[in-house]
């Protein structure tokens, strides 16, 4: 009988210990989707193509994002909404000495934004705040303008390491011109490709995103 009972004793135990690590080894925990960009507080180092009113040139972009407060229901069951502040610079340089030297563009945006999530694949965003560009050649201002920007739009996933954001913009400057921005993000929204296009002014480039 006392081999048998080891037997038994034996199997019970490797049964047993096989049910213990089968959940371990029957799945592995996906990896949570990418968070709607930007989060909390984020600052943007990008380079970037940009033309306008017949200037075309090359340069950086400057970026600082920062929550302010949620906007909280009563009901628990609804979305929270969330307000924020943007800031943006970037200039630009055309080096072209059939024009007389270097010329330079530059933009500065200070914006208030509120953003609600739909679900959990879907973010809208409203954004308005201060617009100005100025225009020079060898440091003597041609022309400078500010005015207002407004931006609706929405962020989706796209899959569980890539969202798009996607908006319409409008500049209300000299001229009231409406158009198209977009930015693709991946890698945890560390990088992103952008395009915006407003009137004749247009811009392209990559960002590498910061969040802290």
């Amino acid at each position: 009988m006392k081999p048998v009972l080891l037997a038994l004793s034996l199997s019970l135990s490797s049964y047993a210990l096989q049910a213990k690590e089968a959940p371990q080894t029957q799945s592995q925990p996906s990896q949570p989707p990418a968070e709607f960009a930007p989060n909390e507080t984020q600052f943007t180092l990008g380079i970037l193509a940009s033309k306008i009113d017949g200037f075309s040139g090359e340069g950086y972009q400057l970026s600082f994002y920062h929550d302010l407060f949620d906007l909280n229901h009563s009901d628990r069951t609804l979305p929270e909404g969330k307000f924020y502040v943007k800031a943006n610079y970037f200039s630009a340089t055309e080096d072209d000495n059939r024009k007389s030297g270097d010329a330079f563009f530059k933009q500065s945006e200070l914006l208030g934004g509120w953003k609600l999530p739909i679900n959990e694949q879907h973010e809208f965003f409203a954004e308005l705040g201060y617009l100005e560009q100025e225009f020079d050649v060898n440091n003597g201002i041609r022309w400078q303008q500010q005015g207002d920007l407004y931006r609706l739009g929405f962020q989706s996933r796209l899959s569980d390491k890539i969202n798009l954001r996607y908006s319409l913009e409008h500049h209300n400057l000299t001229d009231n011109d409406t158009g198209v921005s977009l930015e693709l993000l991946g890698a945890d929204n560390q990088l992103s490709l952008f395009y915006k296009k407003v009137g004749d002014f247009q811009s392209y480039g990559v960002n590498y995103n910061l969040p802290f």
